[in-house]
């Protein structure tokens, strides 16, 4: 194959590695887990002799208040290209 797409999410609740929130809440993503699935897919891909290429965040709808964010991004696919190919 000369693409592939890994995927994945991440459990919400944190209350570390916080941006761009005011104030902790439960349907926060937790992005010390992002960073390191996200590291872990282009280390895998890395080694299958993929490059990843790009990178779309997947956001799934949390809350239904006023004061929740409704889509936050809690995790992404990554296409990567061969490098033979």
């Amino acid at each position: 194959m000369k693409y592939i797409v890994n995927s994945f999410y991440v459990r919400t609740g944190t209350k570390k590695g916080m941006l761009g929130l005011a104030s902790p809440t439960p349907f926060a993503p937790d992005l010390e887990a992002l960073n390191s699935e996200l590291s872990k897919v282009c280390n895998e891909m890395d080694a299958a002799g993929y490059d990843p290429v790009h990178f779309l965040p997947l956001q799934i709808g949390s809350g239904t208040g006023t004061n929740e964010p409704w889509s936050v991004t809690r995790g992404a696919a990554v296409v990567g290209r061969r490098r033979d190919g």
